[in-house]
């Protein structure tokens, strides 16, 4: 019997009971994501729970930090489309050489 390879059950042809306990395990671990969640905001400091764009928060060198964050992410997505041409453009050029 070990040599048999197991069939897959169709979804269709599992129990109830099967379902049910897949269901309560997903609601369980939503239950959990929620209390840990909770936890965390209550425990986070004032600084950590700050909105970036409020008055607070902007004073000094945070706000560097900030536009300096905002450029990066304007930036990558020209940079990694960059690299890709680069990388197709060289392998292109090189299967061009060895023909």
């Amino acid at each position: 019997m070990a040599n048999q390879r197991q069939k897959l059950i169709p979804i269709s042809n599992v129990s109830w009971a099967v379902k049910l306990k897949s269901r309560q395990f997903r609601l369980g671990l939503a239950k959990f994501a929620c209390v840990c969640f909770s936890i965390q905001a209550i425990m986070a400091p004032a600084e950590a729970t700050a909105c970036p764009t409020c008055k607070e928060a902007l004073h000094g060198m945070a706000s560097v930090g900030f536009a300096i964050a905002i450029l990066f992410m304007m930036a990558m997505p020209f940079l990694i489309a960059t690299f890709w041409a680069v990388v197709i453009f060289r392998l292109r050029r090189a299967a061009e050489i060895r023909s």
